[in-house]
């Protein structure tokens, strides 16, 4: 974490995740706060600079804004060259028994840490349309799991077609990241089949918290023919690249 201090008194902070740097030349920005706008902007170009004076490669910063609402903030970023990469919205799904016939072409299965390869392989291939924007690593798969979560793969007539990134809570399933790579009449049906399977394998859970982004419009544009309704507020993620600055003797 970063912070702007005048005496003890903190006026900007935020946290700077640099664990894909190495690997992806990414930087991850989250939880911006400050109490001086113009001391705000400051530390972030501050940050950014000299950053960019330890590496040779360029580095591509996303920041994760969750006050998307916030025009101030969005103000601040813009000025320091940042650009909206995407929104990200959640959506109630509802809960319903509505068994049909078609939903034996569909299986849901749950990948362990021995099978993650071909999870993350489609999880990466579309990891600019999810919430989380960046690539997963292994690690991050080993992660989470001992956090309890639960990654599903999808499929059609034996065919992987859909992923999808799950945490369990006491009055809903909230899925955090999903990806169906298939025509929206089809996204349906799976989200149909989903909306069967889970009601009979959580019977105290009666909906589903799906976090979408606005790349995602085909999935969007299903969940609410399925009846789903999106919550108020949102959240964003903005991007931008920062070339390495030369250090002259």
């Amino acid at each position: 974490m970063y912070i702007a201090l005048n005496k003890n008194n903190p006026l900007a902070a935020f946290v700077a995740n640099d664990e894909h740097l190495e690997a992806f030349q990414i930087i991850q920005l989250s939880k911006a706060t400050y109490h001086d706008r113009h001391v705000f902007r400051g530390l972030l170009d501050r940050i950014m600079y000299e950053r960019s004076r330890e590496t040779t490669y360029p580095i591509t910063y996303y920041l994760h804004e969750e006050d998307f609402h916030n025009q101030d903030k969005l103000r601040i970023y813009e000025a320091s060259g940042f650009q909206v990469f995407h929104q990200t919205n959640t959506y109630h799904l509802p809960f319903i028994p509505c068994e049909k016939a078609s939903h034996t072409y569909w299986t849901l299965e749950l990948m362990d840490y021995s099978r993650r390869t071909d999870w993350l392989t489609f999880r990466n291939a579309h990891c600019h349309v999810l919430p989380g924007a960046i690539p997963m690593t292994d690690e991050q798969f080993a992660q989470e799991i001992r956090h309890q979560t639960l990654f599903y793969t999808i499929s059609w007539c034996h065919r992987p077609i859909g992923i999808m990134k799950v945490r369990l809570h006491m009055y809903h399933v909230c899925v955090q990241e999903i990806q169906l790579d298939c025509d929206e009449s089809l996204i349906r049906e799976a989200l149909s089949f989903l909306q069967q399977k889970f009601f009979d394998t959580f019977r105290y859970i009666d909906e589903a918290h799906i976090s979408t982004t606005n790349l995602q419009s085909d999935l969007n544009f299903a969940l609410r023919k399925q009846g789903a309704q999106v919550s108020s507020g949102g959240t964003c993620t903005l991007t931008q690249q920062v070339l390495p600055t030369p250090l002259y003797s």
